[in-house]
C-alpha cells in the first residue's frame, strides 16, 4: 500500500469517526456553501467579517506575470447573507503583498506581509496604523510567523510560526498586551494538546475566548480542521483537539477555519473537488451557533 493511500485511509476512518462523535449535535443538517461571487480560478484565503458583520475581506493569491502576489479585498454581506462582487483595498494593497488580517473590537488591525523592508522574518506580523505598518518586534522571529488572530479585546494574538523548526515544521503560539498601549509579551507555545503534529496552523480564536479553531496534519492524515476548548485561563491548558465534522473536513487541503462574530456562520478555505479555483472559501451557516460545531461543551 502506498503512502497516498495509508494516508487517504487514516483521513477515512477519522473523518467517519467523527461524524458520529457528537450525537447532540446536528451535524447532517449542515452545508458547505462555495462563495462563488468571491472566489475565483486564484487562490481565495483568510476569511474575515467586520465586527458589526456587514464587510467581508479575504486574500486572494494571484498569478502574475513577475511571479505570485497576494492583495485584499472586500464584499458588502447583502441583506439575504450573500456576498456582492469584491473589490480591491488600494490602501492595502499599495503597501506590499498583502496576507492574510485579524480584527478586534476596537477595530485594530493585525495582518501579515510577505516579505517587507525592514521585518525580522520571511514572513511577518504587523499592526496596521493608518497607512503604516507597524511590524510587532517582540513577536516577530527570524522564522517564519504569520496567520494572525486577535481576541476581541485585543489583548491576545495567536499566530503559526516556524521558530521551532528543528523539532516541528510549524507550532502555534500567543502574545500578549494589558491594552491598546501595551506592548506585546514575548510568545508563548500553546500546549501539547494543540501542538500535536508536525504542522500546526491556520489558529483563530472565537469571539468569546474560549474555543481554539486551528489546522493540524497529526495522525498522519492530512490537512484537517480542529476545535479545543480553552480549559481555565492556563495558555497551555486546552481539551483534547475535536476533529471538526463533515463538511467541513473532506478529502482535501482544509485551512484557516474562521467562526464569525454573530457564532451563527463558519468559514474555511479548501481546494476539494468541484470549486472554483485552487482554494476557495466556503460558508457553513450555524442555526445553533458554535454547538453545531461541537456539540454541548
Amino acid at each position: 500500500m502506498s503512502r497516498f493511500q495509508v494516508h487517504s485511509l487514516l483521513l477515512a476512518l477519522v473523518l467517519a469517526a467523527t461524524a458520529h462523535a457528537q450525537p447532540d449535535s446536528n451535524h447532517t443538517s449542515l452545508t458547505a456553501i462555495n462563495l462563488t461571487s468571491i472566489n475565483s480560478d486564484a487562490q481565495e484565503y483568510g476569511p474575515l467579517l467586520s465586527n458589526d458583520g456587514s464587510t467581508f475581506y479575504f486574500s486572494r493569491e494571484m498569478d502574475l506575470f513577475l511571479g505570485r502576489v497576494n492583495k485584499f479585498f472586500q464584499a458588502s454581506v447583502l441583506p439575504n447573507g450573500s456576498m456582492s462582487a469584491p473589490v480591491e483595498i488600494e490602501r492595502f494593497n499599495k503597501l506590499k503583498d498583502f496576507g492574510c488580517a485579524t480584527i478586534d473590537n476596537a477595530g485594530e488591525i493585525f495582518c501579515c506581509y510577505n516579505p517587507r523592508p525592514g521585518a525580522g522574518g520571511s514572513i511577518d506580523i504587523f499592526q496596521l496604523k493608518g497607512n503604516d505598518l507597524i511590524p510587532l518586534d517582540s513577536v516577530n522571529s527570524k522564522y517564519w510567523d504569520t496567520q494572525p488572530s486577535v481576541s476581541s479585546d485585543g489583548k491576545s494574538l495567536f499566530f503559526a510560526s516556524e521558530r521551532e523548526r528543528s523539532s516541528k515544521w510549524s507550532n502555534i503560539f500567543v502574545a500578549h498586551r494589558s491594552g491598546p498601549q501595551g506592548s506585546w509579551s514575548t510568545p508563548i507555545k500553546l500546549g501539547p494538546q494543540i501542538n500535536g503534529g508536525e504542522y500546526n496552523c491556520y489558529p483563530s480564536i472565537s469571539r468569546d475566548g474560549k474555543v481554539l479553531f486551528f489546522g493540524s496534519n497529526r495522525n498522519h492524515t492530512g490537512s484537517l480542521l480542529y476545535a479545543s476548548v480553552r480549559n481555565g485561563e492556563s495558555d497551555t491548558s486546552w481539551s483534547e483537539p475535536m476533529v471538526l465534522p463533515p463538511p467541513i473536513n473532506a478529502y482535501a487541503e482544509n485551512s484557516f477555519p474562521y467562526l464569525s462574530p454573530s457564532g451563527k456562520d463558519f468559514f474555511f478555505v479548501s481546494n476539494r473537488k468541484g470549486g472554483v479555483g485552487r482554494k476557495d472559501i466556503y460558508q457553513v451557516h450555524l442555526p445553533n451557533g458554535v454547538e453545531d460545531l461541537l456539540g454541548k461543551h
